[in-house]
C-alpha cells in the first residue's frame, strides 16, 4: 500500500515549506528537509519552535540550522552566526 507523508511548517495560520514524500520520514529525510526546504524559506532573524519532536529530529534540525547559518554568515561577509526569527526583529 502506497503512503504519502507531508512535512511542513506553520506560521500563524499559514502553511509553508511543504514537501511530500512517498516513504516514511526518517531522521535523514527530516535533516534534508530542514536544510534544503525549511531554512531557505525563512526570513532572517526568526525563531523555530518544534513540538513533540524526537531527539534525533532535534539533532538533525540543529545540524541543518548551524550549517545554513554558517553558510549565510560567510556569504554576507560577517563572522558571527545569528539565529533567524520569523517576526523580522
Amino acid at each position: 500500500k502506497k503512503r504519502t507523508n507531508i512535512i511542513g511548517a506553520l506560521y500563524g495560520k499559514m502553511l509553508f515549506a511543504l514537501d511530500c514524500f512517498e516513504q516514511n520520514i526518517n531522521s535523514n529525510i527530516f535533516y534534508h528537509w530542514c536544510k534544503c526546504t525549511l531554512i531557505p524559506s525563512l526570513k532572517t532573524k526568526c525563531v523555530i519552535v518544534m513540538d513533540l519532536s524526537k531527539d534525533k529530529a532535534r539533532h538533525c534540525f540543529a545540524r541543518a540550522q548551524y550549517e545554513s547559518c554558517a553558510r549565510v554568515g560567510k556569504q554576507m561577509g560577517r563572522g558571527k552566526i545569528s539565529t533567524p526569527r520569523m517576526d523580522g526583529e
